[in-house]
């Protein structure tokens, strides 16, 4: 298997797993715009633009132990607080 073809499969495991949450404007869970479309899960926030989110966002003060990497997909669970704490507005407004 040649390592394109492995992240090819990761993406389309992502993307299976991602159809179970919920894709929202970053706004509506108290992130700018410009971070891009994120998929909120009951335990996790998920980006495709992972530069975007950390950059306007604040994701790049994470716990690193808390941030996952599929593909191209980036994983950031609730056991961070800046996440636990945007999953929790999302929350609020569903």
């Amino acid at each position: 298997m040649q390592i394109q073809d492995f992240i090819f499969s990761m993406n389309q495991q992502a993307e299976k797993f991602l159809t179970n949450a919920d894709r929202v404007d970053p706004e509506k869970i108290g992130l700018e715009s410009r971070c891009g479309m994120v998929w909120i899960g009951e335990d996790f926030i998920a980006s495709k633009s992972n530069k975007s989110i950390r950059h306007y966002g604040g994701f790049e003060y994470c716990d690193q132990t808390c941030v996952t990497h599929v593909g191209d997909y980036v994983f950031y669970s609730n056991e961070d607080e800046r996440v636990n704490e945007h999953i929790g507005r999302y929350q609020e407004t569903a």
